[in-house]
């Protein structure tokens, strides 16, 4: 008797346990690294001045309207990816740093201008870039430029190449054009770079144009 009632217990458990594997929770497949849905999105940058849900490395020279991210809320959006949530208060501050940056734009007018375009005109796809820079702003006849959207997202690199001899120390004229998607933020920044072989950061040097996308 004792026997059966071993065997018979033995059983049970084992039953139990086979129960217990074929509803024991999966584990989930769900990652939460860089550019998967499940990851927080945070600031990251030099200056917190990127959303993202991975560790960015920018170039670490600051600018006025990083100030406007700090109060500002970095979340995914829409679309999917992680970035600054446009909200009046940040409008209003990215605003208010570009009327400064217009006053950056005439601070820079005796070394590039950009001659076809004002201060925070309204620009689509595709974009003409005309101007003219000192001979000593490019390097073999270009310089790099971009678009960048409210978030310092770049939209479009490319080079705007010199129309002239670009050895003096002169005005000489450039022109590039730019095609890019529909940026998800109202405003941005054409940043017109000055061309620095040398990777000194005393060499370096750039014009942040204000825009506003159509």
């Amino acid at each position: 008797m004792t026997f059966h009632t071993n065997i018979l217990s033995i059983g049970i458990v084992s039953i139990a346990l086979l129960l217990s594997g074929c509803f024991h929770a999966q584990p989930s497949t769900e990652t939460s690294g860089p550019g998967t849905p499940t990851a927080e999105c945070r600031p990251s940058g030099c200056s917190g001045e990127v959303c993202s849900d991975e560790d960015v490395v920018s170039n670490c020279i600051y600018k006025e309207e990083f100030a406007c991210y700090k109060n500002a809320r970095c979340e995914r959006q829409a679309n999917g990816r992680c970035g600054w949530t446009e909200t009046d208060e940040l409008t209003a501050c990215l605003t208010s740093k570009q009327t400064q940056g217009g006053e950056t734009v005439d601070a820079k007018s005796n070394l590039i201008r950009v001659t076809n375009l004002e201060p925070n005109a309204l620009v689509k796809s595709p974009l003409t870039v005309s101007g003219e820079a000192r001979g000593y702003w490019y390097f073999e006849a270009s310089f790099p430029i971009r678009l960048e959207d409210a978030n310092g997202t770049v939209l479009v690199q490319s080079y705007a190449m010199a129309k002239g001899e670009w050895m003096t120390t002169e005005f000489v004229p450039f022109t590039t054009q730019l095609t890019f998607k529909k940026p998800t933020t109202k405003t941005g920044f054409l940043v017109l770079e000055k061309d620095n072989p040398s990777g000194l950061p005393e060499q370096a040097d750039e014009l942040k144009f204000p825009v506003r996308f159509e």
